[in-house]
């Protein structure tokens, strides 16, 4: 719906976004949270599982078939830069491809890419229309830990307890 309203106003909706910050900020939880917020499917798999072609592939007819969706790419700098590897090359050419939406069916899927490393990352990847928004996830204190925890844990622990539940 929202998609459909920015295109109205001609603005085009974000088709991903580059989560990154020090290993343990939340990073993935944010992606798993965003799907779920959404409302939509949530296929995760990571920066290392996509160097296998046929991975890859499955990934991204999976993706295909239950758009709309959120594919998350864990640890993507896994995937390096151009001329780290044939390998490399051949999978960042079919994963930009796809991004691109060269993959037929492929409307609605919004990548999510998490790293320790942003500057590690093929800036073909980060360009505008594949992953057009960037976001640091920054390390939790305590009381925002608390927080989140008494937020979206203690309700699936004490369903009674939960905020807004009489």
């Amino acid at each position: 719906k929202g998609g459909k309203r920015l295109a109205q106003l001609g603005a085009l909706p974000p088709r991903g976004v580059l989560l990154y910050g020090p290993p343990g900020s939340g990073k993935t939880w944010t992606a798993r949270a965003l799907a779920g917020e959404a409302g939509m499917p949530f296929i995760a798999t990571t920066g290392t599982q996509l160097l296998n072609l046929e991975t890859l592939e499955h990934v991204i007819d999976l993706a295909s078939r239950n758009a709309p969706c959120v594919v998350l790419i864990d640890e993507a700098d896994a995937l390096a830069q151009r001329g780290a590897s044939p390998l490399h090359d051949a999978v960042l050419t079919r994963l930009l491809a796809h991004s691109d939406g060269c993959h037929q069916g492929k409307e609605g899927v919004f990548h999510v890419l998490t790293t320790n490393r942003p500057d590690a990352l093929d800036p073909a990847l980060l360009r505008p229309g594949r992953v057009d928004r960037r976001c640091e996830i920054g390390p939790l204190d305590t009381s925002a830990r608390r927080a989140f925890l008494h937020r979206h844990v203690a309700p699936l622990l004490h369903p009674a307890d939960a905020p807004g539940t009489v």
